[in-house]
């Protein structure tokens, strides 16, 4: 039997639940209290929604929902002594029971209470607070009402009364009351994350993160401040007030000509429901005049979720021509849903897939499909939350196109007389700033979708692609800069026996190979036709490429190469080609020698009426003196040994504007004085090395002007 029934008629009931009223409780306590008081504890309850109850079904259906909730209170808790407060508030006194013990029946309560008709969306929220040896009832009543704020404050059910929720909620009550004065003596200012493109590694953007560092409580963590302006419907002052502060610190780098890039600016999803966002970010922006494209609204993927209204929003920004970031991807509100109602320009990546990258072999595969996936709907991605240099190489193969994270820098605060570009002294590698024309230029580089076979066509994912691929920019001036190679690029490149991407690089910008002048007119063809095939040498290894031009920005170009790896009857055909070549040039020159340059020479091919000379020795220096004094007409030996001069060799071959040098001299072998013979010098590259190509042919008679002209006369 519930004590409630033993309870003298003389304590005040409250008429609707039959309960005691909290008059009568008090009165109960302090009469009779001695010892018991102590062992009990203290329940506050509240049911948030009750109001919808009345509006929804009336009040005479939330009267009886009122009485069938004591009715449970009272089957639940059969030693305690139970009031109604008032409304939607009990308060219960509950004997000889420990909190744990409390909360299990409270669930228990929770789970009848949504049987109660209309009552499924009604959810318990309640405080529990230890009573004192004297039997102060209003004491614990105030904790056990702190206990329940701080549970409803933190979206948890039941909370236990304890110091820490005390200074919790002491610090919530110290930030409401102090938050417009921080924002106007500048203790809310937004600190600034640096935003890295992938390629160049270099700053592309920062976004704006609000820090509220206070005289008394020192940093405060955004974590405790933004979910409690959201609660009490502040936020949206909070993120006008980092706009704001933003759109001043853009216009100042401006005004001073310093390097800008987009910065960008989190929309809370509370403040689409507070204000016209449209409207007062058009304020801001307009008060400082600032362009649009240099602030980016980033909104979380809980704003849009269920609030259909917010396609309309979307369009309006996008319409003005704000780029519309998608926030954290992946972190517990994500649908694909809201990926085709929604147009979003950039997918932030959710750092939370990041963490589990190297522990969950599962991440990897996910996170490629996110990144195949929003390239094939036009966005580009970010991943945020970067800190190794094993997710930076991961996000490289799979071709997400800008990063963030503590590997490159932290948030920092932006001085006031300083500029945006000394951020990065805080962070832990210095970065450049891109230039502000370069954003279109890389955003099309970045469709190129990495992880597709045939990036070209659009086709199914693959995590890790086999198929070898570079992204490479050209310059007018000639100049080739790989931004891109995948794992399988690589492995070609040791085929073509060069070390690795660094090396080739460094081999890129020679401008006597012969590799480099073909690309660079494979890429000029490109550009013209969208795309080409063609065939290039390297290091003796003949292979197909495919050349797409991607994109232009002055005199720079980018263009995606794939290599092309033939079939067997490929390999037959060029083998056979090969063939007919060598046959040609040995029937074309009667010797070949190559010299080396570390000052040797060896002979690789003889038919002619000569000694090989390289039997007995390989200095080059010997051998050409040797050969000048045996076969070069004598008044010609000096010249020859000058002309075989391989110190001198590049240079001269940079002066003709060509890939050779070559020049004509006389026979002094008996019986063919004075047969006119061609020398042909050509340098390559070959393993790190140069080496020089020597190839001798006899020549026919040429007119008397072109003869004199071989002659240098």
């Amino acid at each position: 039997m519930s004590v409630m029934k033993q309870l003298d008629s003389k304590y005040e009931r409250d008429d609707l639940t039959g309960l005691l009223s909290m008059d009568g409780m008090i009165h109960y306590i302090q009469s009779t209290a001695d010892d018991w008081f102590q062992h009990c504890c203290m329940v506050y309850m509240t049911i948030p929604k009750f109001k919808t109850l009345n509006l929804n079904y009336g009040y005479e259906h939330g009267n009886r929902f009122l009485h069938a909730v004591a009715g449970k209170i009272l089957e639940n808790f059969s030693s305690a002594y139970p009031a109604r407060e008032s409304s939607h508030h009990f308060v219960i006194v509950i004997p000889d029971m420990n909190p744990d013990l409390i909360i299990e029946n409270l669930e228990k309560l929770q789970a009848e209470l949504v049987k109660i008709p209309r009552g499924s969306r009604m959810i318990l929220k309640a405080g529990i607070a230890q009573c004192d040896r004297i039997p102060d009832v209003f004491g614990a009543l105030d904790r056990a009402k702190l206990a329940c704020s701080y549970a409803e404050k933190n979206k948890e059910s039941f909370q236990i009364y304890r110091d820490e929720v005390s200074k919790v909620l002491e610090l919530q009550q110290y930030l409401l009351r102090n938050f417009e004065k921080a924002c106007e003596n500048g203790a809310i200012q937004p600190f600034y994350q640096a935003e890295i493109r992938v390629l160049t590694k270099e700053c592309c953007g920062y976004e704006a993160l609000a820090r509220w560092i206070d005289p008394v409580y020192g940093i405060i963590s955004p974590g405790v401040f933004i979910p409690l302006l959201e609660q009490e419907a502040l936020i949206h002052k909070l993120d006008l007030h980092i706009v704001r502060t933003v759109c001043r610190d853009i216009r100042k780098a401006l005004d001073y000509n310093w390097k800008v890039v987009p910065v960008s600016v989190n929309l809370s999803r509370v403040d689409f429901r507070l204000m016209d966002t449209v409207k007062e970010i058009e304020k801001c922006r307009e008060e400082y005049d600032i362009p649009r494209e240099l602030l980016h609204i980033e909104i979380t993927e809980s704003a849009i979720a269920h609030a259909k209204f917010m396609a309309g929003i979307i369009d309006q920004f996008r319409e003005l021509g704000y780029e519309i970031w998608m926030d954290d991807f992946g972190s517990g509100y994500s649908s694909l849903n809201n990926l085709q109602m929604y147009h979003f320009d950039v997918l932030k990546i959710d750092m939370s897939f990041l963490r589990q990258l190297s522990e969950n072999p599962r991440t990897g595969t996910i996170l490629a499909s996110v990144i195949n996936m929003a390239k094939r709907l036009g966005m580009e991605t970010l991943a945020e939350g970067v800190e190794t240099q094993e997710q930076y190489d991961f996000l490289l193969e799979a071709g997400c196109e800008k990063l963030q994270g503590f590997l490159f820098s932290c948030p920092a605060q932006l001085p006031r007389d300083l500029n945006m570009d000394l951020l990065q002294e805080k962070s832990p590698h210095r970065f450049e700033i891109e230039r502000p024309s370069s954003n279109r230029y890389y955003s099309r580089i970045g469709k190129i979708n990495l992880l597709s076979a045939t990036p070209m066509i659009d086709k199914p994912l693959e995590v890790k692609n086999r198929i070898p691929m570079t992204i490479i920019e050209t310059t007018d001036a000639g100049e080739i800069h790989f931004l891109y190679a995948n794992e399988a690029y690589n492995k070609f490149l040791h085929a073509v026996q060069i070390k690795d991407i660094d090396t080739a690089q460094g081999r890129a910008n020679v401008p006597t190979l012969a590799e480099n002048t073909a690309f660079l007119r494979l890429t000029r063809r490109a550009e013209a036709a969208g795309r080409i095939k063609g065939e290039l040498l390297i290091n003796g290894v003949l292979f197909n490429n495919e050349v797409m031009f991607i994109s232009r920005e002055g005199d720079r170009a980018a263009f995606l190469v794939i290599v092309m790896i033939l079939g067997e009857s490929a390999r037959e055909i060029q083998s056979e080609g090969i063939r007919l070549a060598e046959q040609y040039v040995l029937s074309s020159f009667f010797r070949v020698d190559l010299f080396d340059e570390d000052g040797t020479v060896t002979n690789l091919y003889l038919d002619a009426d000569q000694a090989k000379l390289t039997e007995l020795d390989s200095d080059s220096d010997k051998i050409v003196r040797q050969y000048a004094e045996r076969y070069i007409a004598p008044e010609e030996s000096d010249s020859f040994c000058e002309f075989y001069d391989m110190t001198t060799v590049l240079e001269r071959v940079k002066k003709s504007g060509g890939h050779h040098v070559k020049k004509y001299f006389h026979s002094a072998i008996s019986g063919q004085e004075g047969r006119l013979e061609g020398y042909t010098i050509m340098p390559l590259r070959v393993m790190h090395r140069w080496k020089y190509l020597s190839c001798c042919q006899y020549a026919e008679l040429p007119s008397r002007e072109l003869l004199e002209e071989f002659l240098g006369k």
